[in-house]
């Protein structure tokens, strides 16, 4: 059963910092973002990332960049991983598209 969970650890007008939990594939499915670009950053675990369909593997330490305006979907094998937005991050500015597009094989 897939697992997400976010916990905001810092906030300001220009920047949010997160803790991000994912097992499985993101329940969300693929998500664009208008105005925020966020830096995902693996602290435990590996995440794979499919942004405008490339797929990036990402591992303890290394980042991935999601720009504004990215198609994008995550899965963690599992995950745990530090998300920075600029600007603040706001649910608002997320839409949510809802289906699973990326294969994990």
């Amino acid at each position: 059963m897939p697992f997400f969970d976010v916990e905001t650890w810092y906030d300001s007008p220009n920047e949010s910092v997160a803790f991000v939990w994912l097992e499985g594939v993101n329940p969300n499915g693929q998500v664009r973002k208008g105005i925020l670009d966020t830096r995902y950053k693996v602290i435990s675990g590996e995440a794979i990332f499919c942004i405008d369909g490339e797929k990036h593997l990402i591992e303890v330490g290394q980042f991935v960049d999601v720009p504004k305006g990215a198609l994008y979907q995550d899965f963690g094998k599992p995950a745990v991983m530090l998300a920075t937005s600029h600007p603040r991050f706001d649910y608002k500015d997320v839409n949510v598209l809802g289906h699973n597009s990326l294969q994990t094989e």
